[in-house]
């Protein structure tokens, strides 16, 4: 694997805003440019600073209550737009679906909790929102590759 060192990595983001070709050079023993390895043409993209606004209060509320029952259109109220229309700002804004984010959240801290605490996996999956423990241990399965005992005893 190559190991790319960016000094100015402002430089580059300012490069690609501008939509600039860039070329990648390989270095000599004296730290000067070799032959040029490849050109490289990238699109610059960042999430909008306005979507993210319409957004935020969305994602407060997932952050703070990922372990009650959350419904799409309650969550898109929140932001004062419709349930279609929500759906599709946050795959774009945050390249993940609403239900792959809430998911996500909720096996992280089960993850978290397995690992740091000595509680059931009943317990913890009604933590994270799952009462349902069968399903918690099918779902978590599906996402880490392991049941939380394997995992916690991993």
């Amino acid at each position: 694997m190559q190991k790319f060192i960016f000094t100015n990595p402002q430089k580059i983001v300012d490069s690609l805003k501008k939509g600039e070709k860039l070329a990648v050079f390989s270095l000599d023993e004296h730290g000067g440019p070799n032959l040029m390895v490849s050109d490289i043409f990238l699109q610059y993209s960042q999430p909008s600073y306005a979507a993210l606004g319409v957004l935020e209060p969305a994602i407060k509320y997932i952050r703070t209550h990922y372990n009650k029952d959350i419904k799409l259109e309650q969550v898109s109220a929140l932001c004062d737009i419709s349930p279609s229309y929500f759906s599709r700002l946050f795959s774009k804004t945050l390249k993940i679906s609403f239900s792959s984010y809430l998911i996500s959240l909720r096996l992280n801290n089960a993850k978290f909790l397995l690992k740091n605490t000595d509680r059931s996996v009943v317990s913890i999956a009604s933590e994270c929102g799952y009462p349902d423990c069968g399903y918690f241990n099918k779902l978590f399965k599906k996402h880490i590759g392991k049941t939380p005992l394997e995992y916690r005893f991993s």
